[in-house]
């Protein structure tokens, strides 16, 4: 989240997926040698450790870039101020929409061939690849397209365009990361997570103090990312295999693929995004600045349950022939996450004032109204977040992702056209209140029509 881990939630099921198939694999070679041999505990043994080492090392950097980009967008919103944030989280916004539609499900299907034949790495990562790169390319030059045609001030266009330009490495950058997770060798990507953030934060940090403002900022990301794809690929070469940059074969297909997951991933993001991007557009910077920040808050926060969602994505999975499993993984993910979401809801209506006063300074007080609209979201957010997880995880139920998240999204649309020459940015709060629950709503309904359809059919069989 995301990108992997970056503001997105893009990072969740590459390598939860990554963790799953690791352990099929093993389970299919383990049943080969017999369950009874001292092979087979051995083997065992072996992959709980390798699975345990790379879930430790996935959740530790995903807490790492968060907690990092967390901080430094709160640098920048402190040095440059409202109307300066708000022309920066515009441009963000919109390359992290980018970057998310560069990927079109994609590292899920890469993932699951490679984990499946492992022989065919090289074409499959070829085929990824060049996929990548012709999507994130043609998405570059939508940006700079867009960049000349919308009316924006100087500094966004150009800040929106240098994102752009770091959208191409960063992209590329994930999606070595992924094919790390195919291997097994989910702490390799882990490093270049947190290394991505840590340059893009030492040296956005360095500019600030020497005067940047918002077209410094898009150029320091545009630096850490190149970095980070420089060194992503020499580790890449000397720990995996060698890359093979050939014509891929099979794109049409791979493509078809990973279309379902990613068409709703591209529906979601943009949906928690597009607030920003139309403040800016229908009332200007400042008030985008004040949104910003408050929605930065909830943001991060969102991310808390991937670490609940990641571990348990594995396990629903494996339960595809065993509803009844699948029913009581869900009871207790559900009442974690509503547990979870109602504690920090709590805490946010209490304490909003002095969040915003501390964190952000005078200057942002009117983000505190919005903050507490916000807060409430994070019930449906936690809680839809684990019917999700039953949609994602059921192959009967992957093809209406799309539809749920797209729904979503054109209420999302609907609301802040209506709402913001209303009522301001206090309008995109509320709509995004509105759409992320009606999103966990029709989540909610599709997982227990599946879930308790099954149980009728069980019934009736019996």
């Amino acid at each position: 989240m995301s990108a992997w881990i970056c503001d997105t939630n893009m990072g969740q099921l590459p390598a939860a997926a990554g963790v799953s198939l690791s352990i099929s694999r093993v389970v299919d070679g383990c049943n080969e040698s017999g369950e009874g041999s001292l092979e087979f505990a051995w083997m065992k043994r072996l992959i709980g450790r390798r699975v345990a080492f790379n879930a430790a090392s996935q959740m530790g950097a995903f807490g790492s870039a968060l907690v990092i980009q967390t901080l430094y967008m709160i640098v920048v919103a402190r040095v440059l101020g409202p109307e300066d944030f708000g022309r920066y989280s515009f441009a963000w916004s919109m390359v992290q929409i980018f970057l998310i539609a560069g990927d079109l499900g994609l590292h899920n299907t890469a993932v699951r061939e490679i984990s499946s034949k492992p022989e065919a790495s090289v074409e499959a990562a070829s085929r990824l690849l060049g996929l990548k790169l012709g999507l994130t390319c043609g998405f570059c030059a939508l940006i700079c397209v867009l960049a000349m045609v919308l009316n924006l001030e100087n500094p966004t266009r150009y800040a929106l365009v240098l994102f752009g330009f770091g959208m191409l490495p960063h992209s590329m950058s994930v999606a070595i990361n992924v094919l790390y997770q195919a291997h097994g060798k989910l702490y390799l990507a882990s490093f270049n997570v947190v290394f991505i953030f840590a340059t893009q934060f030492i040296v956005g940090v360095a500019v600030l103090v020497a005067g940047g403002r918002v077209v410094a900022l898009a150029s320091v990301y545009t630096v850490a990312t190149s970095i980070a794809l420089l060194v992503n690929l020499g580790i890449f070469v000397r720990n995996v295999h060698r890359l093979k940059w050939s014509r891929p074969v099979g794109c049409l297909a791979f493509l078809k693929k990973s279309l379902p997951v990613g068409v709703g991933s591209l529906m979601k993001s943009t949906s928690s995004r597009i607030g920003i991007a139309l403040l800016t557009l229908m009332i200007g910077p400042f008030d985008t600045g004040v949104f910003a920040a408050a929605h930065r808050m909830t943001s991060a926060l969102s991310n808390v349950p991937m670490a609940v969602v990641s571990a348990l994505l594995p396990v629903l999975a494996s339960h595809q022939g065993n509803p009844e499993a699948l029913r009581q993984v869900v009871k207790k993910s559900v009442g974690i996450l509503f547990l979870a979401a109602g504690a920090l809801t709590v805490a946010l209506l209490v304490l909003a004032d002095p969040l915003i006063s501390i964190v952000y300074g005078e200057d942002y007080l009117g983000a505190i109204g919005m903050l507490r609209i916000l807060a409430w979201s994070l019930i449906p957010v936690f809680v839809g977040m684990a019917f999700e997880n039953v949609v994602l995880s059921q192959n009967a139920l992957v093809k209406v992702f799309p539809v749920v998240t797209g729904c979503a999204l054109l209420v999302h649309l609907v609301a802040c056209t209506l709402l913001i020459p209303a009522i301001g940015a206090v309008g995109v709060a509320w709509s995004t209140l509105i759409s992320e629950t009606l999103l966990a709503i029709l989540m909610m309904v599709f997982a227990l029509r599946f879930l308790v359809g099954r149980r009728r059919r069980e019934v009736g069989e019996a």
